[in-house]
């Protein structure tokens, strides 16, 4: 077991592997060790690695030759990168860390405390799994359980097993945890409404919304095109579910998720100071530096006093808002929906009977405001922000908007201690412009080809007249109209920023008239 690494092969130029030495001054008995760093020619390489306390960590591999990847707030190398933060996840216990770009798994949650023997088979098992190249999918299993399950099928060695369950059970524990999170800052939105405002966003698999939906499908029609919806749904802890639809007009990315945070404020009656928001991994919609700035920006503004943004670990982000798009899957499974108009139906009632009957709602947008390039000349760069796994958003005694973080949610401490992060360097200018539409995913030209041979297809007798003529309107002119540029549309954000002030001049006045009946009725003097 001691000549595990000899056997390790670094001959492999996809891997740009680079040994480095640690030595650990903790124990006689301990021999220096190595570690494994990838992608040998990124900044982060030359980083120093803390062996504190026999500390072993697998650098994270950054790549900062792209431009367009700090341009869109992606993982990044550079000054103002979030420092690496010491290791808290489990109080006594080492932390080992490999992240996922180390080998394509989110090892970063393991913190055991290992041996040299142990350590040495661990490094083994991350560098076999790191070749299998596992591929990213946020509706499949998570890389790690699966990874270290298959590794403990195919080993005998006894102490090789201990040891993967003991990373499994750390695993799990470190899961659990961030999801209890979820779940606390679900309670306090439902028990204290006025005081907090909880919500999660997700996306639906686009497969189960294509229409029309023919509940048997038959060979004929098994190839025409059919068209492509996809569905955003948000959960608002205590209050409502909406579901957000498009037609694939508008790109998928961090302008989709800011769209739809400003529409959930617009539903609010009243909004409270702290908001906890949850999201997926999703580096393009949600885990970015635009979507940081505009939190940013709502708390300098005044809609929020605190903004918690919060993400399960990649692999385990199934909750509840899932669950509602399993039902909805079920729902239509072996149903022919044959419009847009009736999957929004079904869905509408899928919302209000399991979670909201008032409040609940469903939306097909019809335009997007740009607010990414409305604060990208202002955003600050952000670097690394892939790595954390909760972030917290509030105003500094300047006022200005301060981004905090921790690794994992229980973390003890938010990094940095100083508010040295600012998320703005200046307020945005003016309003922001709104998104051309595109046809690109859609392919406009089979749309039209295809549905009407498909509807009008003599092997399909399902489909009804009225639901014809609706695909004629819709195809003539509903359909250009979502596809044509957008005027300005006013500016909603301002109307939320004072909706927001009324709420706390109300909330003054009635502290106020407190005081003042306290007085006459002599309680002020008990």
């Amino acid at each position: 077991m001691a000549n595990a690494v000899e056997d390790l092969d670094t001959s492999d130029s996809d891997s740009s592997i680079d040994i480095i030495e640690i030595s650990s001054d903790t124990s006689e008995e301990l021999q220096p060790r190595k570690v494994f760093v990838l992608d040998s020619s990124s900044e982060s390489s030359d980083s120093e690695v803390d062996n504190s306390e026999q500390s072993f960590h697998f650098a994270e591999s950054l790549d900062s030759s792209s431009d367009e990847k700090s341009e869109n707030g992606l993982p990044n190398t550079g000054e103002n990168q979030l420092p690496q933060p010491p290791s808290q996840a489990l109080p006594g216990r080492n932390y080992l860390a490999a992240f996922e770009n180390s080998c394509g798994c989110e090892w970063d949650c393991l913190s055991l405390r290992l041996s040299q023997e142990d350590f040495v088979v661990a490094q083994h098992l991350f560098e076999k799994i790191g070749k299998r190249g596992a591929q990213e999918n946020r509706f499949t299993k998570c890389d790690v359980c699966v990874a270290l399950k298959e590794e403990k099928a195919s080993t005998m060695d006894p102490e090789v097993k201990s040891l993967i369950d003991r990373l499994m059970e750390e695993h799990n524990t470190v899961n659990i945890a961030e999801r209890q999170t979820y779940f606390d800052h679900r309670e306090l939105a439902r028990g204290q409404p006025d005081k907090y405002l909880s919500v999660i966003v997700d996306g639906m698999a686009q497969n189960k919304l294509c229409i029309p939906r023919l509940a048997q499908t038959r060979k004929s029609t098994s190839g025409l095109w059919s068209l492509r919806t996809h569905l955003t749904g948000t959960l608002v802890h205590g209050r409502h579910a909406i579901g957000y639809f498009d037609l694939m007009q508008y790109p998928h990315d961090s302008n989709l998720t800011m769209n739809i945070v400003l529409r959930i404020l617009q539903e609010l009656d009243q909004i409270p100071d702290t908001g906890f928001f949850q999201f997926d991994n999703c580096f393009r919609e949600n885990k970015n530096k635009f979507v940081f700035s505009f939190f940013g920006y709502l708390v300098e503004e005044g809609v929020f006093n605190e903004v918690f943004v919060n993400f399960l670990m990649r692999g385990h982000t199934h909750e509840d808002i899932d669950q509602v798009f399993s039902v909805i899957a079920n729902n239509i499974s072996g149903k022919n929906v044959v419009t847009v108009d009736e999957l929004l139906d079904i869905v509408l009632g899928i919302l209000k009977s399991g979670y909201s009957r008032s409040g609940s709602s469903v939306h097909l947008l019809d335009r997007m405001f740009d607010i990414r390039d409305w604060i990208k000349p202002v955003a600050a760069d952000l670097h690394n922000h892939s790595v954390p796994h909760a972030f917290k958003i509030s105003k500094d005694e300047t006022g200005c908007a301060k981004l905090q973080y921790k690794i994992w949610s229980t973390d003890t401490e938010w990094i940095p201690t100083d508010g040295s992060l600012k998320l703005l360097k200046a307020k945005p200018l003016g309003i922001p412009g709104m998104v051309v539409p595109s046809d690109v995913k859609m392919n406009v030209n089979k749309i039209l080809e295809d549905i009407p041979k498909l509807i009008n297809s003599s092997t399909v007798r399902v489909v009804t007249e009225e639901q014809k003529n609706w695909w004629e309107d819709f195809l003539s002119s509903t359909l250009p109209q979502y596809l044509a540029e957008q005027q300005q549309a006013e500016w909603p954000l301002q109307e939320i920023i004072h909706k927001k002030l009324r709420r706390n001049m109300e909330t003054l006045a009635g502290l106020h008239f407190q005081r003042i009946s306290s007085i006459f009725t002599g309680e002020h003097f008990i």
